[in-house]
């Protein structure tokens, strides 16, 4: 069952497994991006590849880091059009 993007977000990044949940939902995005020809938004792969990076910077042991890294991929699917900004 995949995770409802609202619920990720609302989890604790202290978590034992947030880092490793954080990783399989950024990694799942992409595999939206493969397996959709029609994804033209060249910044939403790229803000992807900036939340990886991030974490991968940090060895993931900075709660700050994880929180931009969330951010960054929430960030990107809003921009993919899978969600809706919320007002």
């Amino acid at each position: 069952m995949v995770k409802r993007l609202e619920d990720f977000l609302n989890e604790e990044d202290e978590a034992p497994d947030g880092r490793e949940q954080l990783i399989n939902f950024i990694v799942q995005n992409f595999y939206r991006f493969i397996n959709n020809p029609n994804m033209k938004d060249d910044r939403s792969l790229l803000m992807l590849i900036a939340a990886l990076s991030t974490i991968s910077a940090t060895d993931g042991n900075s709660p700050g880091a994880l929180q931009a890294a969330r951010r960054l991929a929430q960030g990107a699917l809003m921009r993919s059009g899978k969600i809706k900004k919320e007002k």
